[in-house]
C-alpha cells in the first residue's frame, strides 16, 4: 500500500537536498571567482600595462 503524502514527503526532501546542494555549489563557485579576480587584480598591479602597436608588413619578412 503506498502513501501519497509520504510520497510527497520524500519527494519534497529530495527536491529540497538538490536546491540546498544547487546553490552551495553556486556559492563555491563565486568565492573561487573572488579570489581569482584578487589574485589577477595584484598581478596586475605588479606589471605596468605594455603597450601594443601594430607591426609593418616590411618588419615581417
Amino acid at each position: 500500500m503506498l502513501y501519497p503524502q509520504g510520497c510527497q514527503v520524500k519527494l519534497e526532501d529530495a527536491i529540497g537536498f538538490i536546491l540546498h546542494l544547487i546553490i552551495y555549489s553556486t556559492a563555491a563557485v563565486a568565492v573561487v571567482q573572488i579570489i581569482g579576480l584578487v589574485s589577477v587584480a595584484q598581478l596586475m598591479r605588479q606589471q605596468p600595462l605594455q603597450g601594443y602597436q601594430i607591426l609593418e608588413r616590411n618588419t615581417i619578412n
